[in-house]
This record gives C-alpha cells, structure tokens and sequence, in this order.
C-alpha cells in the first residue's frame, strides 16, 4: 500500500507526510505493527520507475508528490494506493511560493506555476480514495485535522494521541526545525540565500530551510493592483468555487500596456505548463529530447541538505 501526501504547493502537504508517519505508528494487523517506510518526494516518473504498489497493508510506503501521473491513478484505481490532499488559497499559494523560490510574482506567471496549481488540483480531487482537507482548516483545528487523517487510514488513536501529535508538528515547532536546517547550512559554509539553495530541505521532514515565513503576510499584504488583477483573471472562477473570499479591489484601474504584458507572460506559462506534463507522461523520449535541445535547466528541483 501506498499513500501519496499530495496537497497543493505550500499547503500543508508536508504537514500531512510527518502527521501520517505518526499515525501509522498506531497501525496494526492481526496483532503486528504495519512496517512503515517513507521515502520522501517522488515524481511521477520517479515513481513509475519503482516497484509498483501492493495492496498489502503491511507495508506502507509514504510519500509527497504534487503534479499529477498516470502512474498515481493507476496506483490509486487498484486499491494499492490512498492520497492526502490540502487546499488553500491559491493567492496566498503564489506568494508563499515567491518567498520560498527567492522569484518575483512574473518569474511565477512566466514558469506556469499559476496554471501548475490548477492543473494538479484537478488531478488529485479527480481520483477516487483521497481526502481533501483546507489549509486554513488544518491550521485552526490541527487536533481535528489529525483525527481525520486517522480515519480516512482507518487507525484508531489513543487517547491523546491527536494533542500530542498536533504539539509535536505545530507551525512553532516545525518552524523551530526550519531554523535547525539553516544553522546546518550555515555550518556547512553555504550561504541559504543563495539561488541555487533556495529549496535545500531536511530529508526526514522534508521541511525546507525557508519553509515557513516567520512573519504572517499575506497576498492582500504584498499584491500590487496589477498581481491582484491578474489572479482575479486567472483563478476566480477556482476561488468561488472553493468558497475562498473574491478581491474586492481586483478591478481597479491597472495600466492596458502592463495588462498586456501579463497576458502574454501567462500565455508563456500556459506553454511552460503543458511542456512539463508532456514530458512527465513521456518522460522516457522527454529526457534525451530536452538533454539535446539543452532545455530543462532552468526548472527547479529540491534537494536534501546533504547534497548542498
């Protein structure tokens, strides 16, 4: 059996991963502790190029994805696999995303990361045996979060074992081991803020150096008029679909020459976009195409901390 942690990018998808690690620790069959191996990211195909998944609930592989794969669904539709999906503001998704990429909001646009958050939304929420929690929900009610988790898997908790679990990975916590991570780099001599260690994460959480803001800004804090209009035009219809609050200032005045511009950096992301999931489904012709156009080296790819 395979759990895929698969939220939406900077949506408590990484939350879900160490939660659920826990919460199998409370798995047992026929009187025997389920062995549980996480193994951290895997792209689709990453995956596919492993040993497929078992329905055997005896052992549970645990990872995080976020772009959706045929290899996932093929998992999932053959009861060899289950997803834990967390949504969230999709505003607040791009600008957690600039802060934690080091990019501005148009390098967002231009990479198609915009478009990217809709496309896996659709992907995971279209699958059967997944449950999808809110990201403003897990960080209200975090104890009720973890129960839920605990349900879906069908774990029966001790008493306490939510409070417990909740304490141990609260954004406190968790951002506590961010700063650990950035001492480790420090040690190391290398400079966090550099380009090139922008995503360097831990790789037993899987948390990032940067991975939580220490301060709470939002995208209400930081969208010029331009931004705000832009994400009006690009995610609006997702917005109220998903009962997120519409912007009541998207519809101020923004220049026509910068208009243009955006749209044409979202036609580019657009492209970007579909480029990425041609090549993930077709990854095996994808790789030596792109190795001899000399394309793909300016997509981003986390690494552990060990490799920095």
């Amino acid at each position: 059996m395979d759990i895929f942690c698969c939220g939406m990018y900077r949506s408590c998808s990484t939350w879900q991963y160490e939660v659920a690690i826990e919460i199998l620790r409370h798995a047992f069959i026929e009187g025997e502790p389920v062995e549980v191996l996480p193994i951290g990211y895997r792209t689709g195909p990453e995956y596919d190029g492993e040993s497929p998944a078992s329905q055997d609930r005896r052992t549970i592989r645990i990872m995080k994805a976020h772009e959706g794969h045929p290899s996932f669904t093929r998992a999932i539709d053959q009861v060899c696999g289950l997803g834990l999906y967390a949504h969230r503001d999709a505003r607040d998704v791009i600008f957690s995303l600039m802060y934690k990429r080091q990019q501005s909001f148009r390098e967002i646009v231009r990479t198609g990361m915009i478009h990217q958050v809709l496309v896996n939304d659709r992907f995971w929420r279209s699958q059967s045996h997944v449950l999808v929690q809110r990201y403003d929900e897990i960080m209200a009610r975090p104890e009720q979060a973890i129960v839920e988790i605990a349900s879906f898997l069908g774990i029966a908790l001790p008493a306490g074992e939510a409070a417990r679990i909740a304490a141990a990975y609260s954004r406190e916590a968790n951002l506590k081991r961010t700063r650990e991570t950035r001492q480790a780099l420090s040690r190391k001599g290398v400079d966090p803020k550099a380009e090139d260690v922008a995503e360097v994460y831990d790789p037993q959480t899987l948390l990032h150096w940067n991975h939580i803001r220490p301060e709470a800004r939002g995208w209400r804090d930081l969208a010029t008029a331009q931004e705000r209009a832009l994400m009006h035009r690009m995610l609006g219809d997702w917005l109220a679909e998903n009962g997120y609050p519409a912007d009541e200032m998207a519809h101020e005045f923004v220049d026509p020459a910068i208009t243009k511009t955006w749209r044409a950096d979202s036609v580019h992301g657009l492209f970007r976009c579909r480029s990425r999931e041609i090549s993930a489904r077709y990854y095996r012709l994808a790789v030596p195409v792109k190795r001899m156009l000399g394309l793909g080296k300016a997509e981003r790819r986390s690494k552990s901390i060990d490799m920095a």
